[in-house]
C-alpha cells in the first residue's frame, strides 16, 4: 500500500503527455495533435522540473526566522476626520407630467409622446413614482420647449425638475440627518462635507436617492496647536508618547481631526518591528513575514507558541499580534520569531504549466503557440482599429500621445499579444487607463496585473477621475493591509461586507461582487486569492490538492504592468484567465527577482556530482590559483576518484579542440603517470583514491596535496607547502574573512581546505550565472564573471546549465520580444521572440520623458536608450521643472566624498556620505518652509537611494534623528516633505522631487555594473538628482564603463 502511494505521488510530480481530448480543440488532425501533444511537453518540462525541485528546496529549509523588536507606547488613540467629503453624482433630470386625472394609466405599456420629436416612451405604472396626479420619470428624452406632450394619447402638461443642492441642506442615510456643511459645485455632481465618519454609498434628499462616493483623507503629520504631535499609526490606532494637548489636530492641509482615547480594559496587542539581517543583499527576510497569505509566526522556546498575526504595517515592517485575552501569550526576548514556508506560490506556478500541458482550451491557445516551432506562420495578421473619441490621449499635439494612441489601437486591435515598451516617466500608466477604458466601452472584461502592489494601485487611483461613462466596476483582489488606502473600499472583502451591510447575505454579496466587477486588479500570486481560483485549492488529509479541471477564461484580456520583472512561469498564473495578453514594462529597467537556492539545487541535480567535482577541480587548481602579475602557478596533488577523473579527461579535451582554450599550457599529470621528472613539471597532479599513503614517498615535496581524508601525521608536509606558498594561502585567507592571527602554518590549513571543499560547484556558478544575467547589456562584456562563468559550465552542448539560465532569469517581456537565449533545435517565440514582422504589429515604444529636467535624462538617454532604432527618453516640450532652489550648478550633480584606505575595508557603508545627505536634505527643507509646494501644487517629495542594505540601515538611522521618527523604516515626515528611503531595486516605478544617490563603493564596483539597476538610479529624480560618493574613485576604475562616464560627465 505505501509503495503505491509513493508510485502514485511520484507520477504526480511528474508531466506527462497533455490529453489528446483536449488538444483537439486546436485541430482535428490526428498526427498534428500528438505533435502538439509532444512540442508542449518538450517545452513546458524544464520549467515544471526546476519548480519542482524550487519546492523541494523550500520544503528543507522547514521555516524562515527573523529577529524582532517590541514598540511600546503610552497612549492608543482613535483619530478620525472632524468632517467627511463625498462627491455626491448629479441625477437625471426628472420628467414631472402632471395628470388631470390619473385613472388614464394603464397597468402596462403606458404611452408617452413627444409631437414634435416625433418620439414615443412606454412605461409600466408600477415603474413610475406616483404623487397624487403627478408621475414622475427618469426618462434620457426631455420635452422641447412649448413641444406637445400626450400620455396615453391626451394632451398633458408638464414639468423638468433638476436637482439643487446648497449648504445646510438636510441628507439622510439610515435614519440618520446630516447637514452640508460645505459643498463645491462641479460639472456632474457635488463635493459635500458632512460631519461623519461612516462610507456612505447613498444619501436621500427630498426622497430622491443619490449616489456618495467618500473622499479618504490621509495625512503624513499632524499638528497640535501649531506644534508638530508625534505619533506611530498602527492599523486603526495610533500610538503616541503623549496625548495632545487641544481637542482638535489639523494636518498639513489644515484638515481637521479629533480623537480620542482608546481604554484597554484588557491586555494589548503585541506590536512588533522585524529587523533584517543587513549583510544580505540578496535576501530580505521580513518580506515572507509580510506576504499576504502568512497570518501567523511562533517561537520555538520551551513548547512551540502561536501568535496570529492582526495588521501588518509593511512599509515599517511592523506586525501587530493578536493578544489571546483569555489565555495571554508573550514573546521570549531574544530570541527569533519565525513563520512556516509556504510552498503555495511555487506550486501554483507549477499548476498552471501542469493546466497548460494537460488540458489547454481552445481559448488559451495562442500561450500554446509560443511554444509551437516558429518554421511555420503561427501569428494572425491584426487588423486596423479606428477610435472616434479618447478618454485621456484627446490632445495629439501633447508630445508622445501619438505613440501612446497607436499602441491603444494595437492592443484592442490584437488577437494575441500587444507589448508596450516605455522607458521612466513615459506615460506607461497614463496608457493603461486609456487602454482600459477604450476596452471597458467594448463591454470587455479585464484582469489588471503586476509583480507589485504599488503598480496596481497606481492604475486605480487615477482611473475613476477619467470614467465619464461610468463604465468602471474595480475589483481589488489582496489583503487589506497590502491595499493603498485610497482604494481600499475596492477591496473584495470590503465590498462584499457593504453588501451585507445593506440586507444581502453572505453568498448573495459575493456574487454581485463577482459578477459586477468588469476590472478585476490583482498582483500575479495574489489573484491565488481571486475565489474562481482558491476555490480550485483543498486541503485533503493535510495535503494541498488542486483541480485538473480546465481554467476558466473569464477575462477577455489581462494587461500585466511591470511585465520585465516576470518570469514566464509567474506570468502563466494570471495568464491561464485570459483571451488575450498586453505586456507592458521595460527591458532596460530591472529584471525577475529569483532565488538562488533554487538555481543551486537544480544544477546540484542536473548534473552528476562526478562532473561538479572534475570541473572544480580544473577551476582551483589551473585557473584560480595562477598568479598573473608574477607568472606563477601554485602546483598541486589531487586525489581523486575514478570517474572524476574520466570527467576531468572529458572536460581537458573539449577546451583543448577551442581556440580560446585557457588551459593549453597547463600540464596535467594522471593517475598512471610515474615519472618523477613529468610529475614535478606538471601543475596538476591526480592520484587515486586510497593511493595516497603508496605514492606519497615518490611525488613531488613542491605541490600541495588536497586529500579526501585529512591524515594527523602529513602536518609536515603542509607546513613545507606553506613555506613555499605563503603568499598565495594568505590572499585566499583574507578574502575570506580568515585571516591567520598567529601567521602560523597550521592556521593556514582551515582556510587553504575550503578553497576546494567548501564551496561546491553549483554555488560557485549559481553566482556568477546572475551576475552574468544582470551585464548582458553591457556593451563591455569580458570580464572576470563571463571568464569564470564558461570555465565553471559543463562543456557538453545544451547543457543544464544554459537550459537554466534561459528559462529562470529572463522575463516574458524580454522572452517574446527578442527571445530568452536558449539554444534549441526548434525555434519558437519564446525562445527566439516575435519574428519583426509579427513584432511591429504587436509592439510600441514610447518615446517621450515627461518626468525629469532634461539634466537629468540625459546620461540615461545617450547610454541606455540609443539604438540604431532611433533614440527614447527624449524631453517632452511641456515639462515645467522651474524651481527656485539654487543650491546646485545643475539639475544632476554628484558631491565627491572621498572614503578612506580604513574606510575601503567595509566597502557597503560609508558614513560620510550619510552626514552630507542629511545635511544637504536640511538644507532643502529650509527651502521649503518658504514654498512649501511644487508645481503640481502637492508636497515635496525627497528619495534616499542605495544600492546596499549596510548603508540603507545607516541612513536610516540618520533619517530617524533628523525626523524623530525612531520607528519608521522606509517613509519619513519632516515639515510636511514626505522623505522616502529605498535600496534602488525597491524603487523601481517610483519617483521623488529630489533624489539623493549614495554610491557607497571605493573599492570595487560589486553589481553597480547592471545597468539595468543603474538606468532605475538614475531616472527617479523629477527635479533634482544628488550623487553623493567617491568621485575619483569612480572616474579611475575599470569595471564599468558606464559608471566611469557617469563620473567624468556629472558636475560637483
Amino acid at each position: 500500500m505505501a509503495k503505491n502511494k509513493k508510485r502514485n505521488s511520484n507520477w504526480n510530480n511528474k508531466l506527462h503527455l497533455g490529453d489528446r481530448s483536449y488538444f483537439t480543440c486546436f485541430n482535428n488532425n490526428e498526427k498534428v495533435v500528438d505533435a502538439l501533444r509532444h512540442t508542449t511537453k518538450e517545452a513546458l518540462i524544464p520549467y515544471y522540473e526546476f519548480l519542482n525541485k524550487a519546492i523541494k528546496t523550500e520544503e528543507e529549509k522547514s521555516s524562515y526566522e527573523i529577529d524582532w523588536k517590541k514598540i511600546e507606547s503610552n497612549f492608543n488613540l482613535s483619530i478620525t476626520p472632524v468632517y467627511s467629503k463625498f462627491k455626491i453624482e448629479k441625477p437625471k433630470s426628472i420628467f414631472k407630467v402632471i395628470l388631470k386625472d390619473i385613472n388614464i394609466l394603464e397597468e402596462t405599456r403606458n404611452k408617452l409622446f413627444f409631437d414634435t420629436q416625433d418620439k414615443t416612451i412606454r412605461f409600466d405604472k408600477d415603474s413610475i413614482d406616483i404623487d397624487k396626479n403627478c408621475i414622475y420619470l427618469n426618462i434620457d428624452v426631455l420635452a422641447l420647449e412649448n413641444e406637445i406632450v400626450e400620455v396615453n394619447n391626451i394632451e398633458v402638461k408638464y414639468e423638468i425638475e433638476n436637482l439643487s443642492l446648497n449648504q445646510n441642506d438636510i441628507l439622510e442615510s439610515q435614519n440618520e440627518k446630516f447637514k452640508i456643511e460645505n459643498i463645491e459645485t462641479l460639472e456632474d455632481g457635488w463635493n459635500i462635507e458632512i460631519r461623519t465618519n461612516k462610507n456612505i454609498k447613498e444619501l436621500k434628499f427630498n426622497g430622491k436617492v443619490l449616489k456618495s462616493t467618500k473622499y479618504i483623507y490621509t495625512f503624513n503629520q499632524l499638528f497640535d496647536n501649531n506644534i508638530e504631535f508625534f505619533y506611530e499609526k498602527m492599523g486603526n490606532e495610533y500610538q503616541c508618547k503623549c496625548k495632545p494637548i487641544s481637542k482638535i489636530l489639523k494636518d498639513e492641509n489644515n484638515i481637521e481631526y479629533e480623537w480620542k482615547k482608546i481604554n484597554n480594559t484588557k491586555l494589548s496587542d503585541i506590536v512588533i518591528q522585524l529587523i533584517d539581517d543587513d549583510n544580505n543583499d540578496d535576501e530580505t527576510i521580513s518580506e515572507y513575514f509580510l506576504a499576504d497569505d502568512v497570518q501567523t509566526i511562533y517561537q520555538d522556546g520551551n513548547k512551540k507558541t502561536t501568535f496570529d498575526i492582526k495588521v501588518k504595517k509593511i512599509e515599517d515592517k511592523i506586525l501587530i499580534l493578536r493578544q489571546d485575552f483569555r489565555n495571554p501569550k508573550h514573546l521570549i526576548q531574544n530570541e527569533p520569531i519565525k513563520i512556516k514556508i509556504d510552498t503555495g506560490n511555487l506550486k501554483k506556478q507549477q499548476n498552471s504549466i501542469r493546466l497548460l500541458n494537460n488540458s489547454p482550451v481552445k481559448a488559451q491557445q495562442n500561450l500554446i503557440k509560443l511554444l509551437e516551432r516558429k518554421s511555420e506562420r503561427l501569428w494572425k495578421n491584426s487588423k486596423d482599429v479606428n477610435i472616434d473619441s479618447w478618454y485621456i490621449l484627446n490632445n495629439e499635439n501633447f508630445d508622445g500621445t501619438i505613440d501612446q494612441r497607436e499602441f491603444v489601437k494595437k492592443a484592442i486591435a490584437t488577437d494575441d499579444f500587444a507589448l508596450l515598451e516605455g522607458p521612466p516617466g513615459s506615460g506607461k500608466t497614463t496608457t493603461i487607463l486609456e487602454l482600459i477604458l477604450q476596452l471597458l466601452k467594448l463591454g470587455k472584461k479585464i484582469l489588471l496585473s503586476a509583480s507589485t502592489h504599488v503598480a496596481i494601485d497606481n492604475v486605480l487611483e487615477r482611473i475613476y477621475k477619467y470614467d465619464i461613462d461610468n463604465n468602471v466596476e474595480a475589483l481589488r483582489i489582496g489583503r487589506n493591509e497590502s491595499v493603498g488606502e485610497a482604494i481600499n473600499y475596492l477591496q473584495i472583502d470590503a465590498k462584499i461586507e457593504t453588501y451585507i451591510n445593506n440586507g444581502f447575505n453572505e453568498d448573495m454579496a459575493k456574487k454581485i461582487v463577482l459578477d459586477s466587477a468588469n476590472l478585476v486588479c490583482a498582483t500575479t500570486m495574489g489573484i491565488n486569492q481571486f475565489p474562481p481560483i482558491r476555490d480550485r485549492v483543498n486541503f485533503k488529509d493535510g495535503r494541498r490538492e488542486e483541480s485538473l479541471l480546465p481554467m476558466d477564461t473569464i477575462f477577455d484580456y489581462m494587461i500585466i504592468d511591470e511585465s520585465s520583472k516576470t518570469t514566464f512561469q509567474e506570468f502563466l498564473v494570471p495568464a491561464m484567465l485570459a483571451k488575450k495578453w498586453i505586456l507592458v514594462g521595460d527591458i532596460k529597467q530591472l529584471s525577475p527577482f529569483i532565488e538562488q537556492s533554487h538555481i543551486v539545487h537544480n544544477l546540484n541535480v542536473s548534473v552528476h556530482e562526478d562532473k561538479q567535482k572534475a570541473i572544480r577541480i580544473i577551476f582551483e587548481t589551473l585557473h584560480n590559483t595562477y598568479d598573473k602579475k608574477n607568472k606563477i602557478q601554485t602546483p598541486y596533488i589531487v586525489e581523486v576518484s575514478n570517474k572524476e577523473e574520466e570527467e576531468i579527461k572529458k572536460y581537458l579535451t573539449k577546451w583543448s579542440e577551442k581556440d580560446d582554450n585557457p588551459y593549453k599550457e597547463k600540464i596535467v599529470s594522471y593517475s598512471n603517470e610515474e615519472d618523477l621528472f613529468k610529475l614535478l613539471g606538471s601543475d596538476l597532479i591526480l592520484i587515486k583514491e586510497g593511493e595516497w599513503e603508496k605514492r606519497k614517498k615518490t611525488l613531488p615535496k613542491t605541490h600541495i596535496a588536497v586529500l579526501k581524508k585529512d591524515k594527523d601525521n602529513d602536518d609536515f608536509w603542509f607546513k613545507q607547502n606553506y613555506l613555499n606558498h605563503k603568499k598565495r594561502l594568505s590572499k585566499f585567507a583574507e578574502i575570506n574573512n580568515n585571516f591567520p592571527k598567529d601567521n602560523n602554518p597550521y592556521e593556514y590549513k582551515s582556510s587553504f581546505k575550503s578553497m576546494i571543499k567548501e564551496q561546491n560547484w553549483a554555488e560557485a556558478i549559481s553566482w556568477r550565472m546572475i551576475r552574468v544575467y544582470e551585464r548582458r547589456m553591457l556593451k563591455k562584456r569580458d570580464s572576470y564573471y563571463e571568464r569564470t562563468y564558461e570555465l565553471l559550465k559543463p562543456v557538453e552542448e545544451n547543457n543544464p546549465v544554459e537550459r537554466i539560465y534561459n528559462m529562470t532569469l529572463p522575463s516574458i517581456l524580454e522572452s517574446i520580444q527578442i527571445g530568452n537565449g536558449e539554444k534549441h533545435k526548434n525555434s519558437t517565440t519564446i525562445t527566439d521572440g516575435f519574428d519583426k514582422r509579427d513584432l511591429k504589429q504587436r509592439h510600441e515604444v514610447l518615446k517621450t520623458q515627461h518626468r525629469m529636467s532634461p539634466d537629468i535624462s540625459k546620461f540615461s538617454r545617450e547610454e541606455f536608450y540609443t539604438n540604431e532604432d532611433g533614440q527614447a527618453l527624449q524631453n517632452a516640450s511641456t515639462i515645467n521643472r522651474e524651481w527656485e532652489y539654487n543650491r546646485y550648478n545643475s539639475r544632476a550633480v554628484w558631491i565627491d566624498t572621498p572614503k578612506s584606505d580604513k574606510e575601503k575595508n567595509n566597502d557597503r557603508r560609508h558614513y560620510k556620505e550619510v552626514d552630507t545627505i542629511i545635511e544637504e536634505i536640511g538644507k532643502f527643507l529650509e527651502f521649503t518652509k518658504e514654498f512649501p509646494k511644487n508645481k503640481d501644487e502637492e508636497s515635496w517629495s525627497i528619495a534616499v537611494l542605495t544600492f546596499y542594505k549596510p548603508q540603507e540601515t545607516i541612513l536610516r538611522e540618520g533619517l530617524k534623528k533628523l525626523c524623530n521618527q525612531p520607528n519608521k523604516m522606509s517613509r519619513f515626515h519632516k515639515n510636511g516633505v514626505n522623505i522616502l528611503l529605498y535600496t534602488v531595486d525597491k524603487f523601481q516605478g517610483m519617483e521623488a522631487d529630489l533624489v539623493f544617490l549614495s554610491m557607497v563603493r571605493g573599492k570595487s564596483i560589486g553589481f553597480m555594473d547592471n545597468i539595468n539597476r543603474l538606468n532605475v538610479a538614475l531616472t527617479r529624480a523629477k527635479y533634482q538628482r544628488v550623487i553623493v560618493g567617491d568621485k575619483n574613485f569612480f572616474n579611475k576604475q575599470n569595471g564599468s564603463l558606464e559608471l566611469k562616464r557617469l563620473a567624468e560627465r556629472e558636475g560637483i
